[in-house]
């Protein structure tokens, strides 16, 4: 697994004159057919920097690191790349699929590394992987009530109550932390019938002890703010459990997570029922 944050109008700003000439004829045609210039903007970052992450990838252990560093990366590092070979990298998303995720594809051949990309304003972050990984970066900001109410569950909400007054950590962050697990869990498409409108539907079981595990310790993410921290637990679909792991780190002031429920050889889910 690789992942990549980028500050997005300082790529897109600077290249925008020469933008299209990052992208194949049929990346092209779909940048063209987008409305704003926003969602241009961020769908244009998205793709230049997983493309680049694909590019440092070749030939790199990066995708199968046991310690997931986060990378920063800024239009020098863009750079260090011709124009041509961004062209012969294409991020699609298949138009008959239901998940709509981008697929990689390397001069015109589909690989098997799975693509996620997420927008926080003003960052992009990018994943790509050999399995199943969904990215979601949030800003840490305050929530309004309603917000709270509807999209957790009554457990989730007594987890955040506890964990706030036994850590320190605000809730704010812990509601930011919670939601990008649960959009990530929608980003994998293993549940197509659910949406940001049922979030609620998704219950992540929070562990009661995570703040005495040091590797996963919310509490200390500031100590070495690129490493990523690791944590398995559970999420609760229509009353059934599947186990996930996930990764997750702080930047400024956004949270960013990467979340891969556990499957069997064939691909299945992991029903603990």
């Amino acid at each position: 697994m690789s992942i990549a944050i980028t500050k997005s109008n300082d790529v897109i700003l600077s290249i925008e004159k020469d933008s299209v000439r990052y992208l194949s004829d049929a990346e092209t045609v779909t940048f063209m057919n987008l409305k704003s210039i926003h969602k241009k903007y961020t769908w244009l970052t998205g793709r230049l920097l997983s493309k680049y992450l694909f590019l440092k990838t070749i030939g790199s252990n990066l995708v199968n690191k046991e310690k997931q560093n986060l990378l920063k990366v800024t239009l020098t590092d863009i750079h260090k790349f011709p124009v041509w070979i961004y062209q012969k990298i294409e991020i699609l998303t298949p138009k008959n699929v239901k998940t709509k995720k981008p697929s990689l594809y390397w001069c015109k051949n589909h690989t098997a590394m799975f693509v996620s990309i997420s927008h926080s304003e003003p960052y992009t972050a990018s994943c790509i992987s050999l399995s199943n990984t969904s990215i979601d970066l949030e800003s840490i900001l305050p929530r309004n009530k309603s917000f709270y109410l509807y999209n957790y569950t009554g457990n989730e909400k007594k987890w955040i109550h506890d964990y706030a007054v036994n850590s320190g950590i605000s809730k704010d962050w812990l509601l930011s932390f919670l939601w990008t697990i649960k959009e990530g869990i929608i980003k994998s498409g293993y549940f197509p019938k659910l949406t940001l409108w049922n979030i609620p539907k998704i219950e992540v079981i929070m562990p009661s002890c995570i703040h005495q595990n040091k590797n996963s310790d919310i509490s200390s993410i500031n100590n070495n703010p690129f490493l990523f921290r690791d944590l398995a637990t559970i999420i609760k679909v229509k009353n059934q459990d599947f186990p996930i792991k996930i990764k997750y780190i702080q930047y400024t002031n956004l949270i960013l997570t990467s979340t891969i429920i556990q499957t069997q050889n064939n691909g299945n889910l992991i029903n603990q029922n």
